[in-house]
């Protein structure tokens, strides 16, 4: 009340100001306030010095809001460094994560590579032995094929051959057959005239038989008449 009127008091906040000026503003209110209420306080207590007591007032008033300034800087630096610390963490549980990730993935990658190669080489070992066994069973297919090839050769030598005892022995049985016709009616004609030499023979013997009776019967005869004849010469 000594130093002005309340509608000018300084802790009045009731105009409109910017934010920024207005939180200055208040700063500046505030400890207006608090060295006004203070030098009021001194006069009220009978204070020979006032003023040297505002002044350290305000100089403590000014160095409790520098400290607490320089502690809300330092608190808003620690929330940020814990924030920072926290998205550091959190980017490294994610790198961990990632890193985890990529080595299950390469370690994935790997069996499937060490795999995929064991695959191969099985593989080009089947496709080998396969190409092998193919290649054998080709050789052995053109053996057999050459043995095929010498065995139609050999038998249609055999073919031509056998063509050719055929065609001999067609010739040689026409010339035995006519052979045969011929040696057939020779033999005919031997029978013939062997049957009439027979016959012939069979005459000759027989009349040999009757001449040999008859000459046995003339011998008996004559025997006969000898004996006859030497009876009567005896007598």
């Amino acid at each position: 009340r000594l130093f002005f009127r309340s509608e000018e008091s300084p802790c009045s906040t009731t105009q409109a100001q910017p934010p920024a000026v207005s939180i200055m503003n208040s700063r500046l209110q505030s400890t207006a306030c608090f060295v006004l209420v203070a030098l009021a306080a001194a006069s009220a207590n009978g204070a020979q010095d006032p003023f040297s007591q505002y002044a350290a007032a305000g100089t403590s008033q000014l160095q409790a809001e520098k400290a607490e300034a320089n502690e809300a800087k330092a608190r808003a630096e620690l929330q940020q460094a814990e924030r920072q610390a926290a998205g550091a963490r959190e980017q490294l549980a994610a790198a961990d994560k990632e890193l985890a990730a990529a080595k299950a993935t390469a370690d994935r990658t790997a069996t499937a590579d060490q795999q995929a190669k064991s695959e191969a080489s099985a593989a080009r070992a089947q496709a080998a032995e396969l190409r092998r066994e193919a290649e054998a069973k080709e050789a052995q297919a053109e053996k057999e094929h050459q043995e095929m090839k010498a065995k139609a050769a050999s038998a249609s030598k055999q073919l031509a051959a056998a063509d050719k005892e055929i065609a001999q022995a067609r010739a040689t049985a026409a010339s035995t057959e006519a052979a045969d016709r011929q040696a057939k009616s020779e033999a005919s004609k031997t029978l013939a005239a062997a049957a009439r030499q027979q016959k012939e023979a069979t005459a000759k013997e027989a009349q040999a038989r009757q001449e040999v009776a008859d000459a046995e019967a003339a011998k008996a005869k004559a025997a006969k008449a000898q004996s006859e004849a030497r009876a009567e010469l005896q007598q």
